[in-house]
């Protein structure tokens, strides 16, 4: 369970001219919700930026600015997020402090990522000199090798690819089969079939719902309203 407590958040708006005072964008106000860990909720209803803030709220990227909340499982980080990662060190040595930071068995975490990510001689480079494209699916690896009592999505599920064969997509097979997720830009038409809950954001306020066809109509409304402002 995730529980928050008169939880708050609000980040800097984006503004195309700087301005003496920075303003700010309430994502969440004072909200009070317990939220499962052993379901599969889709996140509806925000926008993309404010939906990503959320879930990095959830991952402990960001913390709240006012209120508290209390992870009584193993949350993951936001899938995709190497914050953690020094360009200057190696991959390998990366995955060692990414293992004493999580508390897992390095050598076996090592073994592990080398193998799925099929990085070659470049695993022992900094990882700074890695290309995008290895560091993505780097990232992708790494957002599956610690098993977690919930894992958090920002960019919907993984998909089979066919050009890395379908080591990383078995491995996020393997880890989700008996834990929770919270996932956000699912499609609608497959959240009737795959999920269990919707969450739905608006305005600052969070609602959670066990009914999907309910939830889903709801959160079609919200949509249609802020593409008429």
């Amino acid at each position: 369970m995730i529980i928050l407590r008169d939880v708050s958040l609000s980040v800097p708006q984006t503004r195309k001219k700087a301005t003496t005072l920075t303003a700010r964008r309430t994502i969440l106000s004072d909200t009070t919700i317990s939220i499962p860990t052993d379901r599969r909720i889709a996140l509806l209803g925000g926008s993309n930026q404010d939906n990503t803030a959320f879930l990095n709220l959830l991952g402990g990227v960001v913390i709240p600015s006012r209120g508290t909340i209390s992870r009584l499982a193993k949350v993951s980080f936001p899938a995709g997020h190497l914050g953690s990662f020094s360009h200057e060190l190696s991959v390998r040595s990366n995955v060692a402090h990414f293992a004493r930071l999580y508390d897992v068995d390095r050598k076996s975490l090592i073994a592990l990522v080398e193998r799925v990510a099929h990085l070659g001689p470049a695993f022992e480079e900094p990882y700074g000199r890695l290309k995008s494209l290895q560091k993505r699916d780097l990232s992708q690896v790494i957002s599956f090798s610690i098993p977690f009592d919930v894992y958090i999505l920002c960019s919907g599920l993984p998909q089979p690819d066919k050009r890395r064969g379908e080591n990383v997509y078995n491995l996020f097979l393997e880890r989700t089969r008996h834990a929770g997720m919270i996932v956000q830009g699912a499609n609608l038409r497959y959240i009737k079939k795959y999920f269990e809950m919707i969450l739905i954001l608006h305005q600052g306020k969070l609602r959670l719902f066990d009914d999907i066809d309910y939830a889903v109509h709801l959160a079609q409304k919200v949509k249609f309203r802020a593409s008429l402002k």
